[in-house]
Formats: C-alpha cells, structure tokens, sequence
C-alpha cells in the first residue's frame, strides 16, 4: 500500500468515526415515545398482518388440497410465482426477526432493569471503567461499540434462572417468561435460520400457527407488564372502526383449538387483513374523508371491468369500499342479451387499502360481529 492509499484510509475512517459519533441516545432523548423494542414489535406486526395480502387473490393455492402434492419437477414458486413467493418470504424475514428482536430487547431490558451488569458479556467484565459508565448511562458511541452484552440465549438462560431460583417480587411478575421459553427459543432458532443461511421458511399455516398459538399470546403478556403497560400507541394501530382487535380475535381463535388441530385458515386471514389495513389507516393532513370517498366514487365508476357498490369500510369507517362485481350475460340465438347476473368478487377501500377476495368468506361466516356480509 503507498503513501496515498494510506492516507485516503485514514480519512475514511476519521469520517466513518465522525459519522458514526454523531447521534443520540434514544433513553436520553425520547423519554420513552420511542422505543426501539416497541418499533420492532410494530413492524413484525405489519409484517405477519400482510402475509395474506402477499397472495393476492391466489389465497386458494395455499388451501386447495390439490396444491399439497406436488410433483417432483415441480417447486411450490412455480406455482404461485416468483412475485408471490418473493413478497411472502418478505414479510415472513420482517415478521420473524423483528418478533425476535423485540423478545431479545424485552429480556434485556428485565434483566438490566434490575442490575445493568447483568446483561454485560463476560469479556467485559473486568472492564471497570466501562461497567461504571454502564451504571451512569453515559455509554459514548465508542463504548457502545466495545460493549459486548449477553446472547439472546444467555439472557434467556439468565432470566429463567433468577425467576426459578429467587423469591423477589420482581422475577414473580415477569413468571410468564417460564412458560415460554420453549416458544423463545424456536423464534431463536428461526430467527438464527434466516439470519446465518436464509435458506428455509415456514410455509403460510405454519407461520399462522407459531405466531397466532405462540407468540401473540407471548407479545400480549409482555405488554401487560407495568414495565411496558401504557404504550400501546407506540406499537399498535388504532382503533378499527368495527371494534374488533385482531390480535386479541387471532389469540382467542387458536385458545380455542387444541394444538396440532386444524385451525380456521380464512378466518384468520381475514382477521390479519383487517390487522393489516388497520396500520394503513393514516388519512393525511392534505387529505379529507369527502375527497377519499369522491376518488372512492371516480375508481368505481371508471371501471368497466366490474359493476360495483360503495360502502363503509370496516376498518377505516369511511364510505370509500368499492366492492367489485362481476357480470355475466346471457344471450339468445340471435346475440341480444336477456339476462344478466351480477356477483361479488373482491372488495378493495380506497382509503385504507383493506382488501379482500371471495375465497374468503363472509365476517358471519366465522363468528366476527360488526361487519356486513361482502359475498351476496
């Protein structure tokens, strides 16, 4: 390396320092409105939401028996399709490591709110000017980068063992950790699967049936904790204008189906969709509900594909669902039309993006209240 090639590295890594130095501490800055364990719950969410969505309209390929047994020259990309695939394994990555990254935080954060140190990697611990700073919250960029904190298997580790081995009020309210440390270390696993060789993906009802059975149950405890209780605007979605909680519906729908079981697939699609628009529910300050509704009234009348009706959307409350119909005639010898029948094929809102196909069926259908059959 010559004079030259030295010195430019040098100055790139003096600006990478300087780069890398100015920022902030979110503990310091944000007085809890931010929380990066909260950011990650939000987008696993959204993600694990979307993932019906991602089949657009080809929902039957995942309940159709006969797409079960494929044959050998045939991949399961061929088919639903490459987009298809590739939006799906999308949000499965999103969904499974942010669920992790949100359970690393929160195991973190019990442990260190009892004892900063205990978080702290063993090649740290004979670092005593830097397990004082640790102690004052005055942890530099530099620091932050030589710190080396426990494993998401360590503090799990270290966690059950101060619960199953203390009597502190403290460990008692944080029990449930005990009765999921199975569930966590399986989301440990699938995380260090993708993260270490991204080469394998839990098919759609098995991811339904980790996150719906396992880890929303898991998610709802955690925030039910006075550490985290009172900051649900941080990671859920508003209300939805039907009532209804997904979460709480997909957690209750598999309560009520013994493990192993086959579980209501659609309604549970259904149930994420409605997750899903419920996080796109944003109607921006340049815009208002009588402009939603009149581009609602443009897009469904522009459409010569379809007859169509407007109504109230389930999630948004605005009169801006377009539900699509599609039209069949019949004709006599001579070509002149005497009879013509319309029937309902997707619904799609203009304001929130709620979306959904007939494949799915009617809210009654599975017992969720406050919402108008689309399929009649």
């Amino acid at each position: 390396m010559n004079q030259q090639s030295r010195n430019n590295k040098k100055i790139k890594l003096e600006n990478l320092k300087k780069i890398t130095s100015n920022g902030f501490n979110i503990e310091k800055a944000s007085d809890k409105s931010v929380d990066l364990a909260f950011l990650s719950l939000k987008i696993a969410l959204e993600a694990y939401f979307s993932t019906y969505h991602c089949y657009g309209g080809q929902f039957h390929l995942i309940t159709d028996d006969s797409y079960k047994d494929l044959p050998d020259f045939l991949t399961y990309g061929d088919i639903v399709g490459v987009l298809v695939l590739s939006k799906y394994c999308e949000a499965y990555t999103e969904c499974i490591i942010h669920f992790h990254h949100f359970a690393e935080l929160v195991l973190k954060n019990f442990l260190r709110n009892e004892n900063p140190l205990f978080v702290v990697s063993k090649s740290n611990e004979k670092d005593i000017v830097l397990k004082h700073k640790i102690n004052k919250n005055s942890l530099s960029f530099e620091d932050e980068k030589d710190l080396k904190t426990i494993t998401f298997s360590e503090s799990l580790t270290t966690l059950v063992s101060l619960i199953e081995n203390t009597s502190d009020d403290y460990y008692n309210k944080i029990s449930f950790i005990l009765a999921n440390r199975e569930v966590l270390e399986t989301l440990n696993d699938l995380r260090n699967i993708i993260w270490h060789r991204g080469l394998y993906i839990l098919n759609y009802a098995a991811l339904d049936e980790f996150i719906g059975r396992y880890i929303l149950p898991f998610v709802d405890e955690v925030t039910k904790h006075e550490t985290y209780s009172g900051h649900k605007n941080l990671w859920n979605h508003k209300e939805i204008h039907c009532k209804i909680d997904p979460i709480a519906e997909i957690i209750n729908h598999f309560e009520e189906v013994k493990e192993g079981g086959d579980y209501n697939i659609e309604k549970v699609a259904f149930l994420k969709e409605l997750g899903r628009a419920a996080y796109n529910d944003n109607i921006s300050y340049f815009q208002s509900q009588s402009l939603i509704e009149n581009k609602a009234l443009i897009v469904s009348q522009n459409d010569y594909n379809y007859d169509s009706e407007i109504c109230i959307c389930p999630v948004c409350g605005v009169n801006s669902l377009i539900i699509y119909k599609c039209v069949d005639y019949e004709v006599d010898q001579d070509n002149v039309v005497y009879s013509e029948t319309s029937y309902p094929i997707r619904v799609k809102c203009e304001c929130c993006s709620f979306e959904l196909h007939h494949e799915i069926g009617n809210a009654s259908e599975y017992g969720i209240e406050g919402i108008r059959d689309f399929w009649v």
